[in-house]
């Protein structure tokens, strides 16, 4: 078994190293694997979400797993699953092995591939994209290794270029013009959603949101493709431009960009599915001091719940 301590999330308890991150992005050191405590809330909401997705059975793959603790939560957690924890770091392996024979599951097994390769040869119900940094590079194959209606979740930890604070990497990578201010974190968080609304459009498949946030410092959305034209159609319909006056706080949105709406693309359609979310439940105790955070008030909460007015 690999070195680290053993760390209970959920029902789930997880093997993670000596040095990992507890607080904000956390950094990558070489030779070492992954972890980030703050993110407990981040996996407590994929369990909640799978959980009340209430489908018999889901093949899911955690494309990007690190020490495997998303992918075995799952597996641990979530019945009727059967899970693939890939990683492209060899030094990933044994702690996601340790892992997975930690708790005693024969629903989860390992993959040491890289996640682009992985997805081109094999699909799933539920692919799970959280890389460190931008996930621009790999919405693409994510998708490719989406069967008909799957779920496709993914995170983004380049909170700075989508929340405008960095123009030229926002437009670099997401083609895209942020918005300033109170809005940027809802703005970066439609910024997100367009982009994978955009790679959908290549394999006309359109996209139904089922829940979408901002927490600390990353976003989070959850997408379940729908096949074929017209939904393709419809979902490209929700993409747009918009105004925003920091000074006034007038805003508004146009389905085209012109001096008066310069700002854009976003998504402007819906963030999540009420339905659904009143369905999720919570995963065991709550985290120490790390429940994440609503983006629409700031205050402490399991989701983002829809009856927020603040």
């Amino acid at each position: 078994m690999p070195p680290g301590t053993v760390i209970t999330e959920g029902s789930t308890k997880i093997l993670v190293p000596e040095v990992h991150s507890v607080h904000g992005p956390g950094r990558i050191v070489a030779g070492t694997v992954f972890f980030n405590e703050q993110m407990s809330f981040n996996r407590d909401v994929s369990v909640m979400l799978l959980r009340a997705l209430g489908k018999p059975s889901m093949t899911v793959c955690d494309a990007m797993t690190a020490s495997g603790s998303r992918a075995v939560r799952i597996a641990n957690e979530v019945p009727g699953t059967e899970v693939v924890a890939n990683d492209f770091d060899e030094n990933a392996i044994p702690y996601i092995n340790a892992n997975i024979e930690l708790n005693g599951l024969s629903n989860c097994r390992s993959s040491h591939a890289d996640m682009r390769v992985l997805l081109a040869q094999e699909s799933f119900d539920y692919v799970d994209l959280d890389p460190f940094g931008s996930p621009s590079l790999y919405i693409q194959p994510a998708i490719g290794g989406c069967r008909k209606h799957a779920v496709l979740a993914v995170t983004a930890t380049d909170t700075a270029p989508l929340a405008g604070a960095q123009l030229g990497k926002c437009r670099r990578r997401y083609q895209c013009e942020p918005v300033r201010g109170y809005m940027c974190h809802e703005g970066g968080l439609r910024i997100l959603m367009c982009s994978i609304a955009r790679e959908l459009g290549k394999f006309d498949m359109g996209m139904r949101p089922l829940l979408s946030f901002y927490a600390d410092h990353y976003y989070r959305t959850y997408v379940q493709l729908v096949p074929g034209a017209d939904a393709c159609d419809e979902m490209l319909s929700h993409l747009g431009y918009m105004k925003y006056d920091r000074s006034t706080l007038e805003r508004g949105t146009s389905r085209t960009r012109d001096p008066e709406h310069p700002l854009g693309p976003f998504w402007l359609g819906p963030l999540f599915d009420k339905a659904l979310i009143s369905r999720m439940d919570r995963p065991g105790p709550p985290p120490r001091g790390n429940a994440g955070r609503c983006w629409h008030c700031g205050r402490a909460r399991w989701i983002p719940r829809p009856s927020c007015t603040t």
